[in-house]
């Protein structure tokens, strides 16, 4: 049995600088290709760490593309079960309005797609077995006190060995931002010096810090988008963990 974890894929993606019209269309033609692409190489069970979609508010025919996408998944095989989390890209708390992720997840619940399950901001929940995935919440202080609370309660009821999350490590840039949440090295540390594992998305470019490995593990993204996706490292892969 396996989980394959797919992150920050950023579908409908609008570049303006150095583009043209043409270029723009054929960026996102290709993102559909090779999203459809991945999802053809899965089976079982599919955690999407936040981020399919590109911004809070996209082009409608790619919210119905997506979902589409993964109706078609769901039904190819009876294995197939869907995780489907909220990253910073997909909702915003002043917004005061649904956004396109909301929207995708409505889709998918009203059209009674089996095998789906939304996580929706500042929720955690357990996708597979051991793995939590905690999805983007509304600010750090509301980030640090859901980390606190799975150390402290929710790790032990659900014995807790990998966490996946949609947040930056250790980035002192962001620390500062609620768009982009942070785990401060000191944070990590107590996750592993509990025996939890801690699964980065968020990040575009893969890495595993030496000083953490393999306790802490950067995924970097599936589908590049722009040129410092690839920046010193352009290897891309899906994160799979195997029981």
């Amino acid at each position: 049995m396996s989980l394959t974890i797919i992150n920050d894929l950023h579908l409908g993606v609008k570049r303006q600088a150095g583009t043209t019209e043409s270029s723009r269309l054929a960026l996102q033609k290709w993102q559909r290709s090779r999203f459809s692409s991945l999802l053809d190489g899965i089976t079982g069970a599919l955690l999407v760490a936040g981020d399919v979609l590109d911004d809070f508010l996209v082009d409608e025919d790619t919210v119905t593309f997506v979902w589409s996408e993964f109706t078609r998944w769901i039904g190819r095989d009876s294995s197939n079960e869907l995780f489907l989390g909220a990253g910073n890209h997909d909702w915003s708390e002043k917004a005061g309005r649904m956004s396109h992720f909301g929207m995708l997840a409505f889709f998918l619940e009203v059209s009674r797609v089996p095998n789906v399950t939304i996580i929706r901001p500042n929720e955690m929940v357990m996708v597979h077995k051991d793995v939590g995935y905690l999805a983007h919440c509304s600010n750090q202080v509301r980030f640090d006190e859901e980390l606190n609370e799975i150390l402290d309660i929710k790790a032990m009821r659900h014995h807790i060995r990998f966490l996946v999350l949609h947040a930056n490590y250790d980035n002192n840039f962001a620390v500062e931002s609620d768009n982009s949440l942070n785990v401060s090295a000191e944070m990590a540390r107590r996750f592993t010096d509990a025996g939890i594992s801690l699964v980065f998305a968020h990040e575009h470019q893969r890495r595993v810090p030496k000083d953490q490995y393999p306790c802490i593990y950067v995924m970097g993204n599936q589908i590049p988008t722009s040129v410092s996706d690839c920046l010193g490292n352009d290897s891309k892969y899906l994160t799979v963990i195997e029981y």
